[in-house]
């Protein structure tokens, strides 16, 4: 059937919901977001991002929101907004809440970092559930955002007894996926996903027992089939890959956020400016580098990996 027969009412919905928004303007063909990829390094098509709201991020305390430092919000947003241009200057399309007023209702401090709020497979938008109780809720933005976007395929809901957040979690290839379970996402949401797609391999590995970094994006990136970027010191585990370039804790390693890269194409990345060290290193095992500020996002405890979710790759 038809994807358009099979949704009218999900996409009347939608273009109701889009019209008074007033955020676009509706025509009579409406395109469905496509979502799914199955691997962490080919091109990448569209991703979705947040744009962050001076009452979410300009709070009293740094610690209690689990930030490093209160980010100055102007900067910031000047951040975002080159990352964004940035992103779509390379012909990534961007999905952002930046006209919906979902998280000016439901504010967040954390919601930035969008990578934790999803997974997404070739046929479903798995929604996360957040360890902590202040990030409870954010996935429900992010989901209402895709959404409007005009998202009309399969969303699936965890239990509420089981965590899970994305940036715990990579597609190897179409036929096996890396999960670190432990501190954020819970083995039980591995079991979940074998149930759910039973002919795939899932592999999993301990997460770093003191919790540093929070997630396994934090020590390891994939850059394309052959070759990955970790952390020697933090991530110890043999991720089955040929091409292992390691990085030490230097200062642009653990305060510039330098692994905190986006793959945009195999062995091709984005990664915070102001790290010439670690891009030199990238350069020299033929990685081909973009850059963009970072600063105030590294405040806030993270960097481009965690603040973008990757919803479509070629």
């Amino acid at each position: 059937m038809d994807i358009m027969e099979e949704n009218k009412e999900n996409i009347k919905d939608l273009v109701e919901r889009h019209t008074e928004q007033g955020s676009l303007e509706m025509k009579d063909e409406f395109t469905p977001v496509e979502i799914g990829y199955t691997n962490e390094y080919s091109k990448l098509e569209s991703v979705m991002i947040h744009i962050p709201r001076i009452g979410e991020v300009v709070v009293k305390d740094a610690k209690e929101v689990m930030f490093k430092q209160v980010p100055n919000y102007d900067a910031l947003l000047e951040e975002v907004d080159q990352y964004r241009t940035l992103l779509m200057e390379l012909g990534i399309k961007v999905y952002d809440d930046i006209d919906f007023r979902d998280t000016d209702l439901n504010p967040f401090p954390n919601q930035i970092f969008a990578r934790d709020l999803a997974i997404v497979t070739p046929n479903y938008y798995i929604m996360a559930n957040p360890k902590y109780r202040i990030r409870k809720g954010e996935q429900f933005n992010a989901l209402t955002t895709i959404r409007r976007h005009g998202y009309v395929g399969q969303v699936l809901e965890l239990p509420i007894n089981i965590t899970m957040e994305g940036a715990d979690f990579f597609w190897i290839n179409e036929k096996e996926v890396l999960i670190s379970v432990g501190n954020r996402t819970s083995d039980l949401f591995a079991e979940t996903f074998q149930c759910l797609y039973p002919d795939i391999k899932v592999r999993t590995v301990a997460a770093a027992a003191e919790g540093i970094p929070q997630h396994i994006l934090g020590g390891a990136h994939i850059v394309d089939k052959d070759t990955v970027i970790q952390r020697k010191a933090i991530i110890k585990h043999d991720l089955g890959f040929k091409n292992v370039i390691e990085l030490e804790e230097t200062d642009e390693v653990v305060n510039g956020y330098a692994m905190n890269i986006v793959t945009i194409g195999p062995m091709e990345i984005i990664m915070p400016s102001g790290n010439p060290k670690t891009k030199a290193i990238y350069e020299a095992n033929g990685i081909k580098v973009h850059e963009s500020p970072g600063v105030e996002y590294g405040k806030m405890g993270g960097c481009f990996a965690c603040a973008t979710l990757p919803i479509k790759r070629a």
